[in-house]
């Protein structure tokens, strides 16, 4: 007899990497369809599907045995929202500058390859080197090593950890770095 859904939640819920297994396996059609309705600009459809698996594994964790809702019902809900607050995340513009410009050093590789003759290429990198050093002039040491941290991938915590500051302190760097290398 195949096992209902109630009983392999009760199952995972109690440790049962099993039981995880087929609930997850059992649903992935429906988180799949759900996932790759929604795509948006800037997501791939597998970051989609992820997100998707990530809130039916919320669905398993969080269910209510006594609920009145099925657990299906419950499931569709949180794989809904999972991925509705994705879609969210990846079309705000917060992080679009981030995410959309090249660092210097990539930036200077690009055009000093580019360049079409040796003394072309050195005037391309002496520019570039130039511009970075004014750059840095401009900006505190702390935004310095902020900005290069964030460069290298680094989150706001492994920056903090890092340079031993707070989250807020690395977040104002930043913010501080943006406004004067707008003017």
């Amino acid at each position: 007899m195949k096992p209902t859904d109630k009983d392999l939640v009760i199952a995972a819920q109690n440790g049962n990497a099993h039981s995880l297994d087929i609930l997850l396996e059992r649903y992935r059609g429906i988180v799949k369809v759900k996932a790759y309705s929604f795509v948006p600009r800037g997501l791939e459809r597998d970051d989609m599907l992820q997100e998707g698996m990530i809130g039916l594994f919320k669905a398993i964790r969080d269910y209510k045995l006594d609920a009145r809702t099925s657990f299906r019902s419950f499931a569709d809900v949180c794989i809904d929202r999972q991925i509705v607050t994705a879609i969210r995340a990846a079309t705000r513009k917060k992080h679009a500058p981030l995410n959309s410009y090249l660092p210097l050093s990539v930036a200077e590789a690009t055009e000093v390859k580019e360049a079409t003759s040796p003394l072309r290429r050195l005037i391309a990198a002496e520019n570039l080197n130039e511009t970075k050093d004014s750059f840095e002039e401009m900006l505190t040491d702390r935004e310095v090593s902020v900005i290069r941290l964030r460069m290298a991938g680094k989150s706001y915590r492994d920056i903090a950890v890092k340079l031993s500051i707070s989250q807020k302190s690395v977040d104002n760097a930043l913010s501080r770095a943006k406004n004067k290398l707008k003017r």
